[in-house]
């Protein structure tokens, strides 16, 4: 399967990220980081590598993935960013605490194609395999705090759509996507938000997707407190 993180623009083939006209004024969405920045240290391409990196590394025990409630929302996180995990299908809603001054990262609909699943050998036969998959996805939408985000529509064209170079993944056993275990070359493929931190206090997080050819929607609710 072509796990969607569902968790998880155009098309890019290298790391150069491609800016779209409703950028061209200024950012849109002013708590969100553009996608031609390098934040923490680095680029959204590089941010998104590692939240895939994270999401495979997690095994049947405290999975943040499979959580419906938040409980485990803080394993394996480390760093300047958060990764908030997305819904498999579904709705969830999660109560999650997270430090004052991180980034958050928030994966609205992707998909990944690796070696081990059968997806190609190549990188090009992996990109081609991510692409058709995220191509699926018809409706999105993502609010923070009552306030929609712009960018998303059309997604083909979204400006958060991005693409990045094959890397290496290190997937365990018992990971939330049944995927077999090892240690593979993958291509990924999908929309992305990260945002700036937080102020103290509650937020809330709602983002929305569907892929209506795959019977996939899949909504996550995330009632954030940013701790001191």
């Amino acid at each position: 399967m072509r796990r969607q993180l569902r968790i998880v623009g155009s098309v890019f083939f290298t790391w150069l990220i491609i800016v779209s006209p409703a950028f061209a004024d200024g950012n849109p969405n002013p708590g969100v980081l553009p996608p031609d920045s390098h934040a923490f240290g680095q680029t959204y391409s590089e941010w998104e590598a590692a939240l895939w990196q994270w999401a495979l590394s997690q095994g049947p025990v405290n999975n943040p993935l499979t959580d419906t409630t938040g409980a485990n929302c803080a394993v394996g996180q480390t760093g300047k960013v958060w990764f908030l995990a997305r819904k498999g299908g579904g709705q969830a809603v999660r109560n999650c605490t997270i430090p004052a001054g991180k980034g958050i990262l928030i994966p609205i609909g992707a998909a990944e194609c690796d070696v081990l699943e059968g997806d190609g050998t190549t990188e090009a036969e992996l990109r081609a395999c991510a692409i058709e998959f995220s191509n699926k996805f018809t409706v999105m939408r993502i609010s923070v705090d009552g306030n929609e985000l712009q960018g998303l529509a059309p997604p083909a064209n979204s400006p958060y759509r991005i693409q990045w170079p094959l890397f290496t993944v290190t997937i365990v056993e018992g990971n939330a996507f049944g995927a077999p275990a090892g240690t593979t070359q993958a291509v990924a493929d999908g929309w992305f938000f990260l945002l700036a931190p937080l102020s103290a206090g509650a937020h809330t997080i709602v983002w929305h997707s569907e892929a209506p050819s795959l019977n996939f929607m899949a909504e996550s609710v995330y009632q954030l407190t940013i701790g001191p």
